[in-house]
């Protein structure tokens, strides 16, 4: 918190909305490949994948360009549907299971990757959709996550 207190002014950032993030790889994809056409339509694709992250926009944006084909692109990134990921579905499953609470450590064994990594990449947006709970005994499926279980399988 000291170096956060050093600042003067508290700034925080808001989420981008979806036509904004939209708006971010139609102008990108216009600045950086002005010869390749792109379908718009296809921006709002790529903004409902994108996790509400304008680095995802680019790298979505970047491979459309590059394999031309939308549905191409979102099976390369394991994207099922509206960002949620193969590994998304894979964490909701195993926490489904396990009733008493899923620690840390044993989750991200479990999906194959770092703590770290998985509080950075996974966890937060499960956390802000209500899919999941962190409880003092680790985290615990919520009515929601369940239900995002049976859209995503079948998807």
């Amino acid at each position: 918190m000291p170096f956060v207190n050093r600042f003067k002014i508290p700034i925080e950032l808001e989420d981008y909305n979806l036509e904004e993030l939209a708006v971010m790889a139609e102008q990108y994809a216009l600045s950086v490949f002005p010869r390749d056409e792109v379908d718009s339509s296809l921006y709002k694709i790529i903004a409902e994948n994108s996790r509400g992250n304008p680095r995802t926009v680019i790298r979505l944006t970047e491979a459309l360009v590059y394999m031309k084909d939308i549905n191409k692109v979102l099976r390369n990134f394991g994207i099922i549907k509206n960002g949620y990921t193969d590994k998304d579905l894979k964490i909701l499953k195993y926490v489904s299971l396990n009733d008493k609470g899923v620690g840390l450590q044993g989750l991200a064994s479990y999906i194959g990757t770092s703590a770290t990594n998985y509080l950075v990449r996974f966890e937060p947006l499960l956390l802000k959709k209500g899919l999941i709970l962190r409880t003092p005994r680790g985290r615990k499926i919520c009515p929601e996550g369940l239900e995002k279980i049976k859209e995503l399988e079948n998807a």
